[in-house]
């Protein structure tokens, strides 16, 4: 059974979305908490990893957007889908990198007390 191409467009959308609104919001968190890169190793990774995060879902809002851009012109198919296909092994990869980092950052602290 195919998507329909609508239900496509929104999904898209609303993924590029809430993977800036993720990386914005969790450097957002952590500048408003008083965490500093400089003030500690802790801090220098935490934002290293946020500048990741950042790094990625900016590339993956101009591969969504691209993507997007080519469903909409009728050039994304199921005989011409690399486009989609590249977009969405990156997007996997952001999400797993993305659930990794938090995990570091918020749980680790946690469970070493």
């Amino acid at each position: 059974a195919e998507v329909p191409r609508a239900m496509l467009h929104v999904v898209l959308v609303a993924g590029i979305v809430a993977l800036c609104a993720h990386a914005a919001i969790e450097t957002y968190g952590h500048w408003e908490s008083g965490l500093r890169p400089g003030d500690s190793s802790y801090g220098a990774v935490v934002y290293m990893l946020a500048a990741l995060q950042g790094f990625f879902a900016v590339t993956i809002a101009v591969m969504g957007l691209y993507t997007l851009a080519r469903s909409l012109a009728g050039l994304l198919h199921a005989q011409r889908r690399v486009t989609f296909d590249n977009t969405r092994l990156l997007w996997n990869y952001t999400v797993a990198q993305a659930l990794l980092a938090a995990a570091v950052v918020h749980l680790f602290p946690r469970l070493t007390g």
